[in-house]
């Protein structure tokens, strides 16, 4: 029992060292979307999708849908009007889909929905409302 209780740690352990270096991945993407960078943002988003890969996750059944939301994050990230919109915003914005993005690779769902966040006008998207939308 002591032995099952130590390998089930230690694969805890390695999933959230993998979910950590994702996390990084997601800051560099988000840095990337606020200097304009969209294609090293798409770029960010498919060492992510690496990462989950690594991590065991199963994404062949949802490959076609992570690449829509891969691609409908670049569109995002070009279509946010760096000028017009502060900073705080443009981060909120960005890390709030991709945390909903690294959730949705592990099969969670959206975690957090931007336009419920208190005090803030963001206006979020979620990965079906993007779809749907006439980019």
């Amino acid at each position: 029992m002591a032995q099952a209780d130590n390998r089930f740690l230690i694969r805890l352990n390695e999933i959230e060292a993998r979910i950590d270096r994702a996390f990084l991945v997601l800051r560099e993407a988000t840095v990337a979307c606020l200097e304009g960078e969209a294609r090293d943002c798409v770029i960010s988003l498919k060492c992510l999708q690496d990462y989950a890969l690594d991590a065991d996750v199963d994404l062949s059944k949802h490959y076609d849908k992570l690449l829509r939301v891969k691609e409908n994050l670049a569109k995002l990230a070009q279509r946010i009007d760096y000028k017009r919109r502060p900073r705080w915003r443009r981060v909120v914005a960005f890390f709030v889909a991709g945390i909903n993005l690294v959730a949705s690779i592990l099969g969670i769902g959206a975690i957090i929905r931007p336009r419920m966040l208190p005090g803030s006008q963001v206006r979020g998207y979620l990965p079906s409302e993007l779809d749907s939308q006439d980019w």
